[in-house]
Parts: structure tokens; sequence; C-alpha cells
């Protein structure tokens, strides 16, 4: 019996130790495992972070990797190529490749306009198409008061194009003797000679600086800006008097317009009645209220009953002034005295 129980014991330690082993063999096969999880998961990670690029070719997306680089790789594989393209913008902008051959421009008029456009020209040809100097464009006209800016933009590979926009005087300011023309919005044009058919703008003081300063010249420049252009020509003053705002037409009325509101529907207004036939010869046009337009000063008319056949009807100066004395009496009156 004791030795039936002592090969009992022994099974019963061969049974433990062979599960033992079992599960020591199972803990290998699970650390193995694992570490294949574990490279297989690195794997993919590292898979996912590459940067791909995607192609879709005939309805199917490829992915094409790209490899990483290292971020001061990066950053010097961009600055060698902006450098090499700077250096080769910078040999380029100043080559005669691009020299500018045709010079284009538009908005130069005036008297000045030849001497204008052969300065500008004349700047234009030492430039290129790829280095355009706006500056030297601006200071080779400098000297013409009228250019108040210009647009320059290039065209094609040797072509450039200038756009002068230059100040139209309405106006000729009158101060101490001196005409100065003067644009709509008050700058004033020394240097310019003023046309002859320029209206005049009286003010008090000087006409120093840039811009024009009096209010009352301010006022009659914006009633000269806002005339029809086939009026602006026919005026020749423009006056402030007990009326408001006033001008004077070169053989034509007077217009007064008050202040300088709704100067639009003013000018309208006095186009109109200076179109009517039945107000020719009038001496005033009054448009302070434009839908009311009054002309004043009008001639008589001839009175058909009270004017004789064959005869013109005198003018009424004419017709109410007395009757001038006879220069000697009669022969009958010197009679009768002498007795």
């Amino acid at each position: 019996m004791a030795r039936e129980a002592r090969g009992a014991a022994k099974g019963a330690s061969g049974a433990r130790k062979a599960r033992g082993a079992a599960k020591r063999a199972s803990g290998a096969r699970k650390a193995r495992g694992a570490a294949k999880r574990a490279t297989w998961t690195r794997a993919r990670r590292k898979r996912r972070s590459t940067a791909s690029a995607r192609l879709r070719l005939r309805g199917r997306v490829a992915k094409v990797p790209v490899p990483r680089l290292h971020a001061s790789r990066q950053a010097f594989a961009a600055g060698l190529a902006v450098a090499v393209a700077g250096g080769g913008f910078l040999l380029a902008r100043d080559s005669s490749l691009f020299a500018v051959r045709d010079v284009r421009m538009t908005g130069v008029t005036g008297p000045a306009a030849p001497r204008m456009a052969a300065a500008l020209e004349a700047a234009a040809r030492k430039m290129t198409t790829l280095h355009v100097d706006g500056g030297a464009l601006r200071r080779s006209v400098a000297t013409f008061p009228q250019v108040r800016d210009l647009r320059v933009s290039a065209e094609g590979r040797n072509g450039l194009r200038v756009d002068v926009v230059q100040y139209r005087p309405v106006g000729a300011v009158s101060a101490g003797g001196r005409r100065v023309p003067v644009a709509a919005d008050g700058t004033l044009l020394h240097g310019l000679a003023p046309a002859p058919d320029l209206a005049t703008v009286p003010i008090e003081g000087g006409v120093a600086g840039r811009r024009l300063t009096s209010p009352a010249g301010l006022q009659a420049v914006a009633v000269l800006d806002a005339a029809p252009p086939a009026l602006r020509t026919r005026i020749g003053r423009v006056t402030a008097g007990a009326r408001g705002l006033g001008v004077s037409l070169r053989k034509g009325p007077d217009v007064y317009f008050g202040s300088r509101a709704r100067l639009a529907a003013k000018w309208a207004a006095a186009a109109g009645v200076l179109a009517d036939p039945d107000a020719r010869g009038a001496r005033y046009l009054d448009v302070r209220v434009p839908e009311r337009p009054a002309a004043g000063g009008l001639p008589p008319e001839p009175d058909p009953i009270l004017t004789p056949a064959g005869t013109s009807a005198q003018p009424k100066d004419a017709a109410s002034a007395p009757p001038s004395p006879p220069s000697s009496p009669p022969a009958e009156a010197s009679a009768s005295t002498g007795g």
C-alpha cells in the first residue's frame, strides 16, 4: 500500500510538472505573438506616416509614396530653389531680351502733348518690361502741371503702355493781375498757360499754393464743373452777388444760380431756356428754382394795332423819350411877337 501511495504521489508530481511546462510553452508563444504584433503595428504606423501622392489613372487611385525629408533638409532645399529662381530673375529682368522697344501712350493731349510724349518715351526706353520704374516715368513729366497720375503696364515681351491722367482746367482764377488755370477739384495748375476761352473766377488775395482755398472761389469752380461742355466755353465770368452765384455768358444773358445746390438741374433749366426762341434777347435768366426758370429783360414786342403799316416799331427807350424842342421858332410866332 505504501508503494502504491508513493507511485501515485510521483504520478501527481509528474502531471504538475507537465502542466507547468505546458503553461511555460504557452506563455512563450504568447510573447512571440505579442512581439510580432508590436513589430507589425510599428511598420503600419510607419507606412501611414509616409506622405503619399494620389494619382487618378483610369478611374483607379494609386498611392505613390514620397520619402520624408528631415526638416532641415526641406528648409535647405526650399532656400536653394528660391535662391536659384531669384538669381535667374535678377539676371533676366535687366536683359536686353526684355528691353522696351514699343511705347503706347493714351491721354496725352493739349499743346504740350509732343513734349510730354517725348519725355515719357525717352524714360521708358531705358527700362525693361520686367523692371518698370514708375517713379522715373513720373519724374520725367514732373514739369507738366497738368499731369495728375500715370498708369503703367507691360504689354508682351517688349511693349509698354502708359496711360496719362491729366487735370482738366474748368476755369482760370484771377487775382493780382494773374490768371492761373484751376481744375475741378480746386488744384491750381501753375505753369500752364490758360486758354483764352476759360471762364474767369475772381478771388481776393493771391493764387499761391497748390490748391485753391477761397470758399467763394471753390463755389464758383463747382458751378463751372457742373456746366455742360457746350455752355462752359461761353462763360466769361463767375461772380457772387445779391442773387447768389451767377455767370455771365459771352454774347448772352447773365444766369443766376443762387446757391451751389442742384447745379445739374439748374444748368439743365438754363440750357432749355437758352434753346427757346421766345427767350432770345433776354438780359438775364433766373434758375434758382430750376422747376420755374424765368427770363427777364426781354425787348418789347411790337403792337400790330398801334404800329402803322409799313413802319417799324420804335424801341421802348426811344418811344418814352420826350420830343426834342425845335431849333428855331416858326415864322408866324416871330411876327406876332414883334407886333
